[in-house]
């Protein structure tokens, strides 16, 4: 069977937009967009895929930190590349030397996930302190 880590390269090349906060948690769609319905029967785009993020997380513009996360990722951006360490943290480096960091602050609660919105299929989740489809 495949690590699950090496899904994450499938992001490589793709472009992320639409990050959006929902309560504390940020949401990107990554890909191209796809027509969709929310749960509520409004029309929407999602990316083919998402990630949600709960965990800490950062984005930093060269060497600066971003102050508004959210508003600094509503364009589009290619990701260039994409690490996850044995900690689970994990980072996006984007266009123009931008990274979002995503750093597990240690408890057992989820911290991550990527999946394909509106398909069903595996979840990476990074909770408990590893990485685990679901």
């Amino acid at each position: 069977m495949k690590e699950p880590a090496l899904d994450l390269a499938l992001l490589t090349g793709l472009n992320c937009w639409g990050a959006a906060l929902a309560a504390d948690m940020l949401t990107l769609q990554i890909g191209p967009p796809r027509p969709s319905r929310s749960a509520m029967g409004r029309a929407r785009n999602t990316g083919a895929w998402a990630l949600h993020v709960q965990g800490h997380r950062s984005v930093v513009d060269g060497d600066r930190p971003v102050d508004d996360p959210v508003a600094f990722l509503q364009g589009e951006r290619a990701i260039r590349s994409v690490r996850l360490e044995a900690d689970g943290r994990l980072t996006l480096h984007l266009d123009g030397d931008v990274a979002l960091r995503i750093v597990p602050d240690g408890s057992t609660a989820e911290q991550w996930r990527l999946f394909a919105p509106g398909r069903s299929g595996a979840h990476l989740v990074w909770e408990q302190g590893r990485l685990s489809r679901h």
